[in-house]
């Protein structure tokens, strides 16, 4: 799926983007579910899988970015197999991503205030100014 709609649903702390996502390859970052600036290339609020195929949430601002990636006892993704994935976003210094209600990461600092002017809710790709599938 890639969609998009122009709607910033979510504009501030705490927030949760989810979703179920199967994966036939893996080993590039990918955006499953975000919310975007779509003028800018550094303004968003995304959760997917990393280059080394583990769950990240992240909240960029301009530049300043808090990512919540699977590192330590996280797992990586198996492939041909429905996960659910989920980016809570507490508070500027408190973000976790989840795989399969699995707690794989959290992020506390740099400290990161949620992003102006997100105004488009994008499914399986990165709809930014430089749109990525």
């Amino acid at each position: 799926i890639r969609d998009r709609i122009t709607a910033a649903p979510i504009t501030d702390y705490p927030a949760t983007l989810a979703c179920f996502a199967k994966f036939d390859t893996l080993g590039a970052q990918r955006d499953l579910v975000g919310i975007f600036d779509i003028s800018e290339t550094d303004t968003r609020v995304r959760i997917g899988p990393t280059a080394l195929s583990m769950i990240n949430a992240q909240i960029d601002n301009a530049g300043t970015t808090l990512n919540a990636a699977g590192g330590g006892s996280a797992t990586a993704i198996a492939t041909n197999r429905v996960h659910h994935i989920a980016g809570v976003y507490r508070t500027s210094t408190d973000i976790e991503a989840y795989k399969d209600g699995r707690s794989e990461g959290t992020g506390t600092s740099p400290t990161t205030t949620w992003p102006g002017g997100l105004d488009t809710l994008a499914i399986g790709y990165q709809a930014d100014s430089s749109p990525t599938n």
